[in-house]
């Protein structure tokens, strides 16, 4: 590894290290007014601190600063996407009714079963009208993780208010860190619309539902939030187009992934994209071919390992296989631009787009 490569890898642990020094903090004066929340501040900790923090190395890789150069502002900033995308996880979990991230309960069922742990499952008190249907701890459980989400959401704008850039800079970063909130949250707006019974979204709605869910904040906003702060805004037409293929072939990769990996690769409830008919364009992909009718019994019917051949034996997974190797193609080719990154960046994001790569595989 060169200093350089070593040097972004550094920044990023700096990033972690910053982030968990805010956690503590943050913990401590919480816990001065109340310990239950402070606990749910704690479960946000070990998702903000967890994984790979790709979102804070794509930082310091679209800042791509010279070795012994200072950092400070972007090592907040970097902390703040990784912040940002706990955020979104913790909701996701709400949304998709997930029970497990990385291993671990989810935020909400952890809350909901120490509500029970604590108190009891019982019904809420019923009106005049009859019992009001749903379990209290069920209820605490989502309440608190929404919460723990939202406050992430926010702590993660007042890091990169708090970063020390200057003042236009800061400003510029707000607005495309918020563009890019929004943007997520759209997406999965449409995600979660497309895949109501009876809704018939076309293959492009369901592709941009996807690429605006996770491509954004992931890959393109961070990214180009580095080159902002190393003053490379010359830069962000090509990091805004780069972000954009390697994200749109990571979200195919995790499409694939969530199907057909185990939970002890993905940390999440497996096949979770096939039990609650999820408009993935995997998915989308697979409606179009001849065994469709028969996947959907299978599903229906619970037989998840007859419906994962089914999708193989359809083409669909072939197709987003190939999908995501031609994004990834296209990201080369922009990598490869000249004087856009150094060789050690360049190496370190041709690193990423391995990883994607390798995680294509699981389903063959």
């Amino acid at each position: 590894m060169s200093v350089v490569e070593s040097s972004l890898l550094l920044r990023r642990d700096a990033s972690v290290a910053f982030l968990q020094r805010r956690f503590e903090q943050l913990i401590h004066d919480v816990d001065q007014v109340n310990g239950d929340a402070a606990w749910a501040c704690a479960l946000a900790e070990n998702i903000a601190t967890g994984g790979k923090h790709v979102r804070s190395l794509l930082v310091h890789v679209g800042a791509d600063r010279p070795a012994r150069v200072e950092a400070t502002p972007d090592i907040a900033v970097g902390a703040a996407f990784d912040l940002l995308h706990a955020a979104f996880l913790v909701l996701d979990d709400v949304i998709d009714a997930d029970e497990q991230r990385r291993g671990s309960p989810t935020i909400h069922a952890a809350a909901r079963q120490r509500a029970t742990d604590l108190h009891g499952p019982r019904q809420r008190a019923t009106d005049l009208h009859g019992p009001i249907a749903g379990d209290d701890a069920a209820h605490y459980g989502t309440s608190v993780a929404i919460l723990a989400g939202t406050a992430a959401m926010n702590e993660a704008s007042r890091i990169i208010i708090d970063a020390g850039a200057p003042a236009d800079t800061t400003v510029q970063l707000m607005r495309i860190f918020h563009t890019a909130i929004t943007d997520s949250v759209v997406g999965e707006f449409m995600d979660i619309h497309h895949s109501l019974p009876g809704v018939d979204a076309s293959d492009d709605l369901i592709r941009m539902a996807s690429r605006l869910k996770t491509s954004s904040y992931s890959f393109e906003t961070p990214l180009i939030s580095g080159a902002i702060l190393a003053g490379r805004d010359w830069a962000v037409p090509h990091l805004r187009d780069l972000g954009r293929t390697i994200g749109s072939a990571y979200q195919l990769a995790d499409d694939i992934q969530s199907i057909f990996a185990p939970s002890s690769i993905t940390g999440k409830d497996p096949a979770g994209d096939l039990i609650r008919g999820r408009a993935t364009p995997l998915m989308a992909l697979a409606q179009h071919t001849q065994q469709w009718p028969d996947m959907v019994t299978a599903i229906t019917s619970g037989d998840l390992d007859h419906a994962r051949t089914l999708l193989r034996h359809s083409g669909a997974v072939d197709k987003a296989h190939a999908e995501a190797e031609g994004y990834l193609d296209d990201a080369a080719v922009i990598l490869n631009t000249e004087g856009l990154f150094s060789p050690d960046a360049r190496t370190a994001l041709t690193n990423v787009g391995t990883y994607i790569r390798r995680s294509l595989d699981v389903a063959r």
